[in-house]
């Protein structure tokens, strides 16, 4: 084999490993895409999970490769594993919602203008970090970064910070670091006391 016949056929593996990686991303896409189809039909389901008078119907492969929690509730260690219903009754069910959407589209909006978009960005880290919904975490955080650097109001950006304070561990300093990239110098002009 001479020189352009290597060059030949390692340009074709580049290629094909090219072509490999476009495949994975668009079969990823695409998987995000039809799981999220099967989460707004239900089709299939065989878990409902509850929350605030709502049912959603869930899949128990989709929820338990996404989060250690369900993972947990469906492989014997929690009383709903003999159930077909999952409730969540300390939640809010828009949060749930939204959360349980990630799990089939690795995304989520907010559902309401009710909440401001900030604050509904803190409470899903929080609920991720409750459930252990792996990847929810950075995505919350980096939501809310885009977010803040929108222009939040200064109120709403104290209020944020209170409440990352109180129901957030952040164990890997994620969110905290989010909060300072943001606010940076504006903490010391934001009331905290409320």
């Amino acid at each position: 084999m001479d020189n352009f016949d290597r060059a030949a056929e390692t340009q074709y593996t580049m290629n094909g490993l090219l072509r490999y990686e476009l495949w994975q991303l668009l079969a990823q896409t695409q998987y995000a895409d039809y799981n999220g189809s099967f989460y707004k039909t239900g089709a299939f389901s065989d878990v409902t999970v509850t929350c605030g008078g709502h049912a959603f119907p869930c899949h128990k492969m989709v929820l338990v490769t996404r989060s250690e929690w369900f993972f947990q509730a469906c492989a014997g260690r929690f009383r709903e594993a003999n159930s077909r219903i999952i409730v969540l009754q300390e939640d809010d069910r828009e949060l749930v919602g939204a959360m349980l959407y990630f799990c089939y589209a690795l995304d989520y909006d907010q559902p309401s203008a009710d909440l401001p978009a900030v604050l509904f960005h803190v409470r899903m880290f929080a609920l991720a970090e409750k459930y252990s919904v792996y990847g929810l975490t950075c995505l919350a955080a980096d939501k809310f970064k885009k977010e803040a650097k929108n222009g939040a109001d200064k109120a709403v950006l104290a209020e944020v910070v209170r409440e990352a304070y109180d129901t957030i561990s952040d164990e890997e300093g994620m969110f905290g670091r989010a909060i300072m990239e943001i606010m940076g110098h504006e903490l010391e002009t934001i009331n905290l006391d409320g």
